[in-house]
């Protein structure tokens, strides 16, 4: 437990984690960045996220924002976390786990139900990636029992069909 969590419940923590006075106008509520752009001391920087370090200064608003760094420290306070990624639907959030944990061999099980923008993802993306998507009826758990064990390897189906 981090001392901010230990010495401040949540409710503070909720109006108050992730914040700090502004610095050259000390406001105290957080201002709101509209900015896309940012000024950049390097003119010759180069304009690339992949050139970006770590702790490098705001330069694009989809990379980096103050605005949304105040959030993400304030969700990552809340939720007891290192650190938080806010997206902008809860399909970019999906798309943007699946397309992170999964790589082309992999073997996705999924509900039959699912939010529709889901069930396109999986059903009509992911194979195109060499992703196997399995559905699966939920309410059916000898199917869901079946879909979880484990499959022969490439090395193990040479030696059934062999």
């Amino acid at each position: 437990m981090t001392p901010s969590r230990s010495r401040r419940g949540f409710r503070t923590r909720a109006v108050h984690s992730g914040e700090a006075p502004d610095p050259s106008t000390r406001a105290s509520a957080p201002n709101i960045v509209m900015s896309t752009t940012f000024v950049v001391a390097d003119a010759d920087a180069q304009f690339s996220a992949n050139a970006l370090a770590a702790d490098a200064p705001f330069l694009y608003t989809r990379w980096a924002n103050p605005t949304v760094h105040q959030l993400e420290a304030k969700l990552a306070d809340l939720e007891g976390g290192e650190a938080a990624v806010p997206f902008g639907s809860g399909m970019a959030a999906t798309t943007a786990l699946l397309l992170h944990v999964l790589k082309a061999g992999d073997h996705l099980i999924v509900g039959d139900v699912t939010y529709a923008g889901v069930a396109e993802l999986v059903r009509d993306t992911l194979p195109r990636l060499g992703i196997e998507v399995e559905p699966v009826d939920l309410a059916d758990l000898e199917a869901l029992g079946r879909a979880l064990r484990p499959r022969p390897g490439p090395a193990e189906q040479r030696q059934i069909s062999g």
